[in-house]
Protein backbone atom coordinates (compact mmCIF):
# COMPACT_ATOMS: atom_id res chain seq x y z
CA UNK A 1 0.00 0.00 0.00
CA UNK A 2 1.38 3.41 -0.98
CA UNK A 3 1.69 5.93 1.84
CA UNK A 4 -0.72 8.83 1.43
CA UNK A 5 2.17 11.29 1.71
CA UNK A 6 3.38 10.08 -1.69
CA UNK A 7 -0.05 10.68 -3.20
CA UNK A 8 0.18 14.36 -2.28
CA UNK A 9 0.26 16.96 -5.07
CA UNK A 10 3.17 18.80 -3.40
CA UNK A 11 5.49 15.91 -2.55
CA UNK A 12 7.31 14.03 -5.34
CA UNK A 13 5.61 10.70 -5.86
CA UNK A 14 7.51 7.58 -4.81
CA UNK A 15 6.71 4.53 -6.93
CA UNK A 16 8.75 2.02 -4.98
CA UNK A 17 11.87 1.12 -3.04
CA UNK A 18 14.42 -1.49 -4.02
CA UNK A 19 17.33 -3.05 -2.14
CA UNK A 20 20.68 -4.04 -3.66
CA UNK A 21 21.64 -7.23 -1.78
CA UNK A 22 25.41 -7.04 -2.47
CA UNK A 23 25.93 -3.45 -1.29
CA UNK A 24 22.97 -3.17 1.07
CA UNK A 25 22.06 0.16 -0.56
CA UNK A 26 18.47 1.20 -1.10
CA UNK A 27 17.09 3.14 -4.03
CA UNK A 28 13.80 5.00 -4.30
CA UNK A 29 12.08 5.11 -7.68
CA UNK A 30 10.45 8.52 -7.85
CA UNK A 31 8.50 10.69 -10.25
CA UNK A 32 10.65 12.58 -12.77
CA UNK A 33 10.41 16.36 -12.45
CA UNK A 34 12.00 18.09 -15.43
CA UNK A 35 12.74 21.55 -14.04
CA UNK A 36 15.62 20.62 -11.74
CA UNK A 37 16.07 21.68 -8.16
CA UNK A 38 15.05 25.08 -6.87
CA UNK A 39 18.54 26.65 -6.89
CA UNK A 40 19.14 25.54 -10.51
CA UNK A 41 15.65 26.65 -11.47
CA UNK A 42 16.06 30.13 -9.97
CA UNK A 43 19.40 30.57 -11.74
CA UNK A 44 17.84 29.69 -15.10
CA UNK A 45 14.63 31.68 -14.49
CA UNK A 46 15.74 34.85 -12.72
CA UNK A 47 12.90 36.88 -14.26
CA UNK A 48 10.05 34.83 -12.78
CA UNK A 49 6.94 36.82 -11.98
CA UNK A 50 6.02 37.61 -8.39
CA UNK A 51 2.89 35.45 -8.81
CA UNK A 52 4.98 32.48 -9.96
CA UNK A 53 7.30 32.86 -6.95
CA UNK A 54 4.32 33.12 -4.63
CA UNK A 55 2.87 29.95 -6.18
CA UNK A 56 6.16 28.13 -5.53
CA UNK A 57 6.02 29.21 -1.90
CA UNK A 58 2.40 28.09 -1.58
CA UNK A 59 3.23 24.65 -2.99
CA UNK A 60 6.15 24.24 -0.59
CA UNK A 61 3.99 25.30 2.35
CA UNK A 62 1.38 22.71 1.39
CA UNK A 63 4.03 20.00 0.90
CA UNK A 64 5.69 20.74 4.24
CA UNK A 65 2.30 20.93 5.94
CA UNK A 66 1.40 17.46 4.65
CA UNK A 67 4.69 16.10 6.03
CA UNK A 68 3.97 17.69 9.42
CA UNK A 69 0.38 16.42 9.42
CA UNK A 70 1.82 12.91 9.18
CA UNK A 71 3.73 13.55 12.41
CA UNK A 72 7.06 13.81 10.61
CA UNK A 73 9.93 16.27 10.67
CA UNK A 74 11.50 16.97 7.28
CA UNK A 75 15.03 17.87 8.49
CA UNK A 76 17.49 18.78 5.71
CA UNK A 77 15.00 21.11 3.96
CA UNK A 78 16.84 23.23 1.39
CA UNK A 79 16.54 24.18 -2.32
CA UNK A 80 18.34 21.00 -3.41
CA UNK A 81 15.38 19.06 -2.00
CA UNK A 82 12.80 21.08 -3.90
CA UNK A 83 12.02 20.27 -7.54
CA UNK A 84 10.24 22.56 -9.99
CA UNK A 85 8.26 22.38 -13.22
CA UNK A 86 7.62 25.54 -15.22
CA UNK A 87 4.05 25.66 -16.53
CA UNK A 88 3.60 29.28 -17.52
CA UNK A 89 4.77 32.77 -16.65
CA UNK A 90 2.41 32.70 -13.68
CA UNK A 91 2.58 29.08 -12.64
CA UNK A 92 5.59 27.11 -11.44
CA UNK A 93 4.88 23.88 -9.62
CA UNK A 94 7.22 23.06 -6.73
CA UNK A 95 7.55 19.73 -4.98
CA UNK A 96 9.26 18.59 -1.78
CA UNK A 97 11.52 15.62 -2.48
CA UNK A 98 14.21 13.44 -0.92
CA UNK A 99 12.42 12.44 2.27
CA UNK A 100 15.26 10.14 3.32
CA UNK A 101 15.98 12.02 6.56
CA UNK A 102 12.36 12.61 7.49
CA UNK A 103 11.57 11.05 10.83
CA UNK A 104 8.66 10.76 13.21
CA UNK A 105 8.76 13.52 15.81
CA UNK A 106 9.64 11.11 18.61
CA UNK A 107 12.57 9.63 16.62
CA UNK A 108 14.00 12.80 15.08
CA UNK A 109 16.91 13.61 17.34
CA UNK A 110 20.09 11.59 17.34
CA UNK A 111 22.48 14.40 18.34
CA UNK A 112 23.70 14.95 14.76
CA UNK A 113 23.20 17.96 12.54
CA UNK A 114 21.88 17.27 9.04
CA UNK A 115 21.44 19.71 6.23
CA UNK A 116 22.99 22.58 4.34
CA UNK A 117 24.27 25.22 6.77
CA UNK A 118 22.33 28.34 5.68
CA UNK A 119 19.03 26.44 6.00
CA UNK A 120 19.67 24.82 9.40
CA UNK A 121 17.72 26.43 12.24
CA UNK A 122 19.74 28.16 14.98
CA UNK A 123 18.23 25.93 17.68
CA UNK A 124 19.51 22.89 15.78
CA UNK A 125 22.99 24.44 15.64
CA UNK A 126 22.85 25.08 19.40
CA UNK A 127 20.98 22.06 20.80
CA UNK A 128 21.30 19.56 17.93
CA UNK A 129 17.59 18.81 18.15
CA UNK A 130 15.04 18.98 15.36
CA UNK A 131 11.33 19.70 15.51
CA UNK A 132 8.68 20.94 13.13
CA UNK A 133 9.60 24.54 14.01
CA UNK A 134 13.12 23.91 12.67
CA UNK A 135 11.50 22.90 9.35
CA UNK A 136 9.57 26.20 9.39
CA UNK A 137 12.83 28.09 9.82
CA UNK A 138 14.23 26.29 6.75
CA UNK A 139 11.03 27.12 4.88
CA UNK A 140 11.52 30.81 5.74
CA UNK A 141 15.10 30.76 4.45
CA UNK A 142 13.92 29.07 1.24
CA UNK A 143 11.22 31.75 0.92
CA UNK A 144 13.91 34.42 1.20
CA UNK A 145 15.80 32.71 -1.64
CA UNK A 146 12.71 32.40 -3.84
CA UNK A 147 11.98 36.13 -3.63
CA UNK A 148 15.51 37.54 -3.49
CA UNK A 149 16.87 35.10 -6.08
CA UNK A 150 20.02 34.87 -3.94
CA UNK A 151 21.28 32.07 -1.73
CA UNK A 152 21.09 33.06 1.94
CA UNK A 153 24.30 34.41 3.43
CA UNK A 154 25.87 34.47 -0.03
CA UNK A 155 28.26 37.17 1.20
CA UNK A 156 29.74 34.88 3.91
CA UNK A 157 31.95 31.82 3.79
CA UNK A 158 30.13 28.69 4.97
CA UNK A 159 32.29 28.07 7.98
CA UNK A 160 32.29 28.04 11.79
CA UNK A 161 32.12 31.85 11.84
CA UNK A 162 28.82 31.70 9.93
CA UNK A 163 27.50 29.09 12.39
CA UNK A 164 28.28 31.48 15.26
CA UNK A 165 26.67 34.43 13.46
CA UNK A 166 23.47 32.46 12.81
CA UNK A 167 23.39 31.26 16.43
CA UNK A 168 23.73 34.90 17.52
CA UNK A 169 20.78 36.03 15.38
CA UNK A 170 22.11 36.76 11.89
CA UNK A 171 19.35 36.43 9.27
CA UNK A 172 19.27 37.27 5.56
CA UNK A 173 18.09 40.79 4.80
CA UNK A 174 15.66 41.55 2.02
CA UNK A 175 17.24 44.06 -0.34
CA UNK A 176 14.28 43.89 -2.68
CA UNK A 177 10.76 45.24 -2.37
CA UNK A 178 8.06 42.71 -1.54
CA UNK A 179 4.77 43.29 0.26
CA UNK A 180 5.44 44.02 3.93
CA UNK A 181 2.96 41.32 5.02
CA UNK A 182 4.96 38.72 3.08
CA UNK A 183 8.28 40.01 4.41
CA UNK A 184 6.87 39.85 7.96
CA UNK A 185 5.68 36.28 7.38
CA UNK A 186 9.12 35.20 6.15
CA UNK A 187 10.79 36.88 9.13
CA UNK A 188 8.41 35.09 11.53
CA UNK A 189 9.50 31.76 10.05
Amino acid sequence: MRHKLFNNDYVVKCYGISHEPKTGNYVMVMEYIEGGNLRQYLLKNSQLSFVSRLNQLKNLALGLSSIHEEGLIRKDFHPGNVLNTFRSEYCTDSYVTDLGLSRPINEANDGKIYGVLPYVAPEVLIQKTYNQASDIYSFGIIAYEIFSNLPPYHEYARDKALVLRIREGLRPEFKIKIPSSLENLVKKC
